[in-house]
């Protein structure tokens, strides 16, 4: 495979900076990238100035280009969330969720609190907490979502069989669509992808 000039990797630097990119690791790292991508193209035979623009092309169609918007949202992400952090936020609601169970199967004082508390916290911090810990650039976001919809389904029908409300049989109708959309999407159509592939 042809090694890139010196010349020729300045020039890549220059046009990813005319492209936005100014964070000297980010310009590096992009750099490096792009050069094995456009050795790649070279060694089939393309020019050098062809083979920049399909690899920018390629980037682009893979929305890598714009590394400092990536790098600004990267910088707002909130440090606190992590494995621990949800993992600690898990526990604590699904303690508080399952105390106020108890105390309504036992008919206990204290039992509306907990299990207001308990699902709250669950359904509407750790849930989306998970997602947003999900979702970052190199996610698959689709599985994730749709993983995140089966859980908030599923919390919901949790919700709604210990309350007793008559739309629990629909809620778990909405959670059975979602796990199998995600069965078939991300477990069957790659397993057989994968099988046809051999």
């Amino acid at each position: 495979m042809q090694q890139l000039t010196d010349e020729y990797i300045d020039v890549i630097k220059r046009r990813l900076m005319q492209q936005g990119v100014m964070d000297s690791d980010a310009l590096n790292e992009m750099t490096d990238h792009i050069t094995i991508i456009i050795e790649k193209f070279m060694s089939k035979g393309e020019s050098f100035q062809i083979a920049l623009e399909n690899a920018l092309q390629e980037f682009n169609n893979r929305d890598l280009i714009d590394i400092e918007a990536n790098k600004k949202s990267l910088y707002l992400f909130p440090k606190f969330l992590n494995k621990n952090f949800l993992f600690v936020l898990f526990f604590l609601s699904a303690t508080v969720y399952s105390l106020g169970i108890y105390l309504r199967m036992n008919d206990l004082q204290g039992k509306k609190i907990f299990l207001v508390t308990g699902a709250i916290t669950f359904g509407y911090i750790f849930l989306p907490s998970l997602l947003l810990f999900w979702l970052n650039e190199y996610a698959n976001k689709t599985k994730r979502i749709i993983a995140f919809m089966l859980l908030f389904s599923l919390f919901h029908y949790s919700i709604g069989l210990v309350l007793q409300w008559p739309i629990a049989k629909w809620l778990l109708l909405i959670s059975g669509i979602f796990g199998i959309a995600y069965f078939v999407m991300f477990i069957v159509i790659p397993a057989i992808n994968k099988y046809l592939k051999k």
